[in-house]
């Protein structure tokens, strides 16, 4: 305990203040004591132990690993082909929507096909009429051959005429007259067989100029029929077609080197991809091919997976080609 004095020397207030404040001293100092009291009691029990921390152990695996390098790429299509029309005319209808897939022989385009249609028709008459003329040549041939045969027989009539002539005229049995009359019978007798001949040949003339006008009149047919075909204008390709550079109506101009492009198709399957390397990654895969731990590109087709920006988990896996160059298949 300790001792507690209190002075008289001021009021009443005054002591009551100093004792409120020693009490506090002493409630100070009590629990001082048993706080001390209180850690002494604990130093004597024993250490609390921890559990062992739990650890996980695995085996070491050991796999053959595929090394991959990585490159940014540019897209190339295999296919681009600009649409462009063979024949001149009219644009008749348009059979496509700006952007869509057309696949090979798709009708894109339609030019108006009333003249080349004509031309047809007129092509198929123009060969009517050569085949009728090779018919008519034919039939003149024959003709010239049988006029022919008929000079042939009134040659050997008027040799032999002749010839009787001139031995009647030897003997005086024949007048000068009358034998002159039988060498005139003869040359025209000869006369008739060369313009028979003549004729032979002329009817032949004319069939070879009719069957060469046949031949030119199918020709004809032919190239009329191009043209009527080609006013209907075709996909060539599988791809994705642009927009229509040319409306209905207009006139278009084709089969020259200027003629008017209509649209365009991308072919986008499969594509290339083309990437730049330095020289020291091709060293890399070169040695690595002479070592015996993977085939060469100008061999094996190696594996490369493609993926675009933004869309890295939308893979697309091709082949390598010789050159730096890999097609993208679909997979």
């Amino acid at each position: 305990m300790i001792p507690l004095r209190f002075h008289n020397e001021q009021d009443g207030t005054v002591l009551k203040n100093r004792f409120t404040f020693a009490c506090r001293q002493t409630a100070t100092l009590l629990c001082g004591y048993c706080l001390c009291f209180v850690g002494c009691n604990q130093s004597d029990s024993p250490p609390l132990q921890m559990p062992p921390p739990t650890m996980t152990v695995s085996q070491p695996v050991r796999k053959q690993i595929v090394e991959w390098d990585a490159y940014t790429g540019r897209l190339e299509a295999i296919e681009f082909v600009e649409i462009r029309a063979r024949v001149s005319g009219y644009l008749q209808s348009v059979h496509f929507d700006e952007g869509q897939m057309v696949a090979k022989d798709d009708v894109l385009f339609v030019i108006d096909p009333r003249p080349f249609e004509a031309e047809f028709n007129g092509a198929n008459a123009s060969l009517k009429q050569s085949e009728s003329r090779v018919e008519q040549s034919k039939a003149q041939l024959e003709e010239a051959k049988a006029q022919k045969l008929q000079t042939d027989a009134r040659l050997k009539l008027a040799e032999s005429q002749a010839k009787r002539a001139r031995s009647l005229n030897a003997q005086k049995a024949l007048s000068a007259e009358d034998l002159e009359q039988r060498e005139a019978e003869l040359l025209q007798a000869k006369a008739d067989v060369e313009a028979s001949l003549a004729g032979i040949s002329s009817a032949e003339a004319a069939i070879t100029t009719a069957v060469a006008a046949v031949e030119a009149a199918r020709a004809g047919i032919e190239t009329a029929k191009l043209n009527l075909d080609y006013t209907q204008i075709n996909a060539p390709v599988t791809g994705r077609i642009s927009r229509e550079y040319v409306n209905e109506g207009n006139l278009v101009s084709g089969g020259t080197a200027t003629s008017t492009l209509l649209t365009t198709i991308t072919s986008v399957e499969p594509i290339y991809c083309t990437f730049d390397a330095n020289e020291q990654e091709v060293l890399k895969y070169t040695r690595l091919a002479l070592d015996g731990k993977r085939e060469s590109s100008r061999v094996a087709k190696n594996p490369v997976y493609l993926g675009l920006a933004g869309r890295l988990h939308v893979k697309s896996c091709g082949k390598q080609h010789f050159e730096q160059v890999f097609v993208v298949e679909g997979c």
